[in-house]
């Protein structure tokens, strides 16, 4: 389990700017709304 977290944490920042996008805002959107 915490391999795969670190794999999608490693991920996003690796990954395109149009492709982490999406992945951020719906991290944002998540942190949002349990705030």
């Amino acid at each position: 389990m915490s391999r795969r977290r670190i794999e999608v944490t490693v991920t996003v920042p690796w990954k395109a700017p149009w492709e982490g996008r999406p992945d951020e805002s719906r991290l944002a959107a998540q942190l949002s709304g349990r705030k």
